[in-house]
């Protein structure tokens, strides 16, 4: 029931001509600045969100919530109906008891590949990680790095895949275990 999923933004009128695009990760620190920037280009929105209101700021820029679990892949069912791009940021910072790398930054993200191939999506945008090649042995870049595979292997869709070198956010994170007297380093140090 697609329809239940789906929550309109009232103070956005859709325009036909518009290209829809979905943000999944849309709840998180990127997310919401993709979210604001496709918007801003003059797309229309769809979000993926556990709930409506987890988007924060970014609501007002979202024309459709497409309400879901990305680990549930049952509950994505039609979220890339009428979609001309995918853009994922889709991922944790932090494994946990709950959610692990390959749950999420593998598992979620090969689920919206394979709806998006389903949907005929036209392009994909995946956000991954700078430097994969060499820090792939990790859980985390390992698992994003198993869905870039199999995005780039498949045929049918143009991808694109995105690899910063990191975002700020993630330097409170290093400054708070320095303050704490360790720091997570790769390599020599």
């Amino acid at each position: 029931h697609l329809e239940e999923r789906m929550v309109q933004n009232t103070t956005t009128e859709p325009s036909g001509s518009q290209k829809l695009v979905l943000v999944a990760g849309a709840t998180g620190y990127l997310g919401k600045f993709l979210v604001r920037e496709c918007k801003a280009r003059g797309f229309r929105v769809r979000a993926l969100a556990r709930s409506e209101n987890k988007l924060g700021w970014a609501r007002k820029d979202v024309d459709e919530v497409f309400v879901g679990e990305a680990t549930d892949p049952t509950s994505l069912e039609g979220i890339c109906e009428g979609v001309d791009t995918v853009i994922t940021s889709l991922g944790i910072t932090r494994q946990t008891d709950k959610v692990s790398y390959d749950d999420v930054d593998y598992r979620a993200n090969s689920t919206l590949i394979s709806l998006a191939r389903k949907a005929n999506v036209r392009r994909f945008i995946f956000i991954s990680v700078f430097a994969a090649e060499k820090t792939a042995f990790t859980d985390m870049v390992g698992a994003r790095e198993r869905a870039v595979k199999e995005l780039t292997s498949g045929n049918g869709m143009e991808w694109v895949v995105v690899r910063p070198t990191g975002f700020f956010v993630d330097m409170k994170e290093f400054l708070d275990m320095a303050v704490a007297g360790r720091v997570w380093m790769l390599g020599d140090g």
